[in-house]
């Protein structure tokens, strides 16, 4: 009989010791989100309910997120959640090594009331959009990175799926990346740019001229359409003052490219801008799903290097498409 009292009152030791854990890091981590905050100068327009921690202290959530700059064309963004993992992949003062940063149900209008039944755009560029007749982006993001120090070398994902417009995702891997200033371009991003401007411009200068020496190694993109496709097609119709209806309108322009597609140059870079409006056409034609990959054999440098007055000049590989499908063998399909 004691044993059982025994084992029971250590579960019981253990549960409270587990619970009083996971209070600590959660109080913990409301403690650093408000600081990182307070510290970017946002407290006065960012706002939360509440902070939870993994069980591990290597993720935290932030629940029910909002961000309002108040107004009239100011911005008013919510999201139910921003869960952030990773942030114990490094050693202190680094970067951690890898880290993702997931937003659920986001919540951004593009246009907004302003009384008297009078609609503006919000602070954002995102005029187009609101040309096609979108309202507010409202869904899924995701950011992720993985780093390697001893390689130099950096995986970026970033992806979104929003209603009524789509899901894209794209994987970005550029070799020769120096990221050891990026925390102190943090702190001087967010931290000194309200009261020092000039510093932090000089520490993004500083670090966009390590990043001169970056080289592409792959890019891998893809977008699935859930509505995009038909108000371009629409704005483009109204735009031409076609009569056709959108599926009619939508196979004159896939036709059309397909024509530039059999006109296009022979050989490799030909046969590469070839395929793609192919793709591109059947696209527009079938909607559906577009994705491309480039396969590079040996990493393309990013910039050929600074101008007289210190502009960046972009390596020839990047400055049209067809060299840009010649040089990474580019290939776009459905």
């Amino acid at each position: 009989m004691n044993k059982k009292y025994l084992s029971l009152g250590v579960a019981a030791v253990a549960v409270i010791a587990v619970i009083s854990w996971k209070v600590y890091i959660d109080q913990q981590a409301e403690k650093r989100v408000a600081e990182v905050i307070q510290d970017a100068n946002l407290d006065n327009v960012v706002s939360y309910q509440g902070v939870s921690a993994g069980w591990l202290a290597n993720s935290v959530t932030i629940k029910d997120v909002s961000l309002s700059t108040g107004g009239k064309n100011g911005l008013d963004i919510t999201a139910k959640a921003i869960e952030i993992s990773g942030i114990n992949s490094g050693k202190d003062g680094e970067l951690p090594k890898k880290m993702a940063i997931t937003i659920a149900d986001l919540n951004v209008p593009i246009v907004k009331a302003t009384g008297n039944d009078e609609l503006t755009l919000t602070g954002l560029p995102t005029e187009k959009l609101a040309s096609l007749g979108y309202t507010r982006l409202q869904g899924d993001v995701q950011i992720n990175y993985a780093r390697d120090a001893d390689k130099q070398r950096l995986k970026l994902g970033m992806g979104f799926d929003f209603s009524d417009l789509g899901k894209a995702e794209t994987e970005l891997v550029v070799e020769r990346v120096d990221l050891s200033e990026m925390p102190e371009l943090i702190k001087s991003v967010m931290g000194e740019s309200a009261s020092s401007p000039v510093s932090a411009l000089g520490a993004l200068y500083m670090f966009l001229g390590n990043m001169s020496k970056a080289q592409l190694s792959s890019l891998q993109l893809r977008y699935d359409d859930d509505g995009l496709r038909e108000r371009v097609l629409l704005d483009l119709r109204e735009e031409g003052r076609e009569l056709d209806s959108v599926k009619d309108f939508s196979r004159t322009l896939a036709n059309t490219l397909r024509k530039q597609a059999k006109n296009s140059d022979k050989g490799s870079k030909g046969e590469q801008a070839r395929k793609a409006l192919e793709a591109t056409a059947d696209f527009i034609q079938d909607g559906g799903q577009l994705k491309g990959e480039t396969h590079i054999e040996k990493p393309i440098p990013l910039m050929a290097g600074r101008g007289m007055l210190g502009n960046t000049i972009i390596t020839d590989s990047f400055t049209d498409w067809g060299t840009f499908f010649n040089d990474t063998g580019f290939k776009l399909s459905r």
